[in-house]
């Protein structure tokens, strides 16, 4: 476990009150983990691998009863990370504040609400979810408060593949009610030299209103590069909270247009029509 790449084609579980402490943990290819217990990591991070040639092979899932302290960060790379419904606030602790999203596929699934801390007595708005290269997926199915989301400076170099671009497609289920951000990206988010680092993007799909409230701005975010997966949802932008203080992220809905209402109409009169013979 704490190899690059040695680690796979297996399955490893944790039971609700056992204990592992260790330098680094390092998961590999075709590798499927359940935590239940304490894991402790002393020196460096928890990374979990996946080769792209075997998508969803790779899957870490944080059950209720699991506790993490790991030294730096959570680093998710082609693989998935789901933590379950029940799992406590701040029992996860990163200590970098830190998970990142690395690589195409990369994906944290939060089914429980501020489970992460950077301090034993912090909070997850002392953390942030980083992208730093590919297609990243966050998907949130519970209220969450976070520092910000950040996006790292990865050059093209670095980077062996040919990827140029870094996503984080953001999902938010409709039974998540609120979203707390220091700073929509502390003012990472922003256009590069695309000739040097890899172009920054975020797509976010189950966009709302009034949902994800700011405590403040920061102008070098680009809001042009913020887009929602389908469309209906245009010109993000910043709207202050008179009310709380601090700001919503805002948008304008797209209306559909007169011909697609028509197109629309005409769809549902020919299903009540079928419905009317049918019956």
């Amino acid at each position: 476990m704490s190899d690059w790449g040695v680690s796979r084609d297996l399955e490893f579980n944790m039971a609700e009150g056992s204990i592992l402490e260790v330098g680094n943990v390092w998961i590999g290819d075709k590798t499927r983990l359940n935590i239940s217990g304490s894991i402790k990591i002393t020196v460096g991070s928890f990374y979990i691998y996946q080769n792209s040639q075997s998508l969803d092979s790779t899957k870490l899932t944080i059950n209720p009863g699991a506790a993490f302290d790991i030294k730096d960060s959570l680093n998710i790379a082609q693989a998935t990370v789901e933590i379950a419904s029940g799992v406590g606030e701040g029992d996860l602790i990163v200590r970098s504040g830190s998970v990142r999203l690395d690589n195409n596929h990369s994906t944290l699934i939060l089914r429980s609400s501020n489970v992460f801390k950077k301090l034993d007595t912090g909070t997850q708005a002392d953390c942030m979810i980083s992208m730093t290269r590919g297609n990243g997926y966050l998907e949130l199915y519970a209220n969450q408060q976070l520092k910000q989301f950040n996006f790292e400076n990865t050059t093209i170099a670095s980077h062996t593949s040919g990827i140029k671009f870094m996503t984080l497609n953001l999902f938010i289920d409709s039974s998540v009610t609120y979203i707390e951000l220091e700073t929509l990206a502390g003012g990472t988010l922003g256009s590069v030299d695309e000739s040097v680092y890899l172009t920054k993007n975020m797509v976010i799909d189950g966009f709302r209103e009034y949902l994800i409230h700011l405590d403040s701005i920061n102008p070098d975010d680009d809001l042009s590069l913020v887009s929602s997966k389908n469309g209906d949802w245009v010109d993000f932008t910043y709207v202050e909270d008179d009310l709380n203080g601090g700001y919503w992220f805002s948008a304008t809905h797209v209306i559909p247009e007169p011909a697609t209402f028509a197109a629309l109409f005409g769809i549902f009169a020919f299903v009540m029509v079928a419905c009317k013979r049918r019956n």
